[in-house]
């Protein structure tokens, strides 16, 4: 287990309920903007706590905790074609079709966001995710 060392985000409390609102379950159905809502919230917390991991010196990401339907290279990330039932990133929606708008909301947003190269590539991923929340 990595202690966070958040100096270099001293002005952003990750903890913050308003940065970790896309945890919410959904009671209802939702519609397209509060889909678009969870997804920014979502890839704005991942960027922030990459980046958290990135300048807490961890030897290790386990991409499975972002619950984003993206398969991570050194190098890139891939958007999944599909979702299942068991899917981490299902679960945070109401229903499935809501999941797959997100999806969807995801795969026009791919194209639009640049991949930068950076020095590690843990820092491409939060940047990466931040450019998708801009472009969705």
């Amino acid at each position: 287990m990595v202690k966070l060392d958040m100096k270099e985000l001293s002005d952003i409390d990750i903890f913050d309920p308003s940065i970790n609102s896309w945890r919410n379950m959904p009671k209802a159905p939702q519609t397209s903007e509060q889909i678009k809502e969870t997804l920014r919230g979502l890839l704005n917390y991942n960027n922030l706590y990459i980046r958290s991991l990135y300048y807490s010196s961890a030897t290790y990401v386990n991409t499975k905790l972002f619950n984003l339907p993206f398969r991570y290279y050194n190098g890139g990330i891939g958007l999944a074609d599909k979702l299942t039932d068991e899917d981490p990133f299902v679960r945070l929606f109401h229903t499935k079709d809501d999941a797959y708008t997100a999806l969807q909301m995801l795969r026009k947003a791919f194209p639009k966001t640049e991949y930068e190269r950076k020095t590690n590539y843990v820092l491409e991923y939060a940047a990466f995710m931040k450019g998708l929340s801009e472009n969705l």
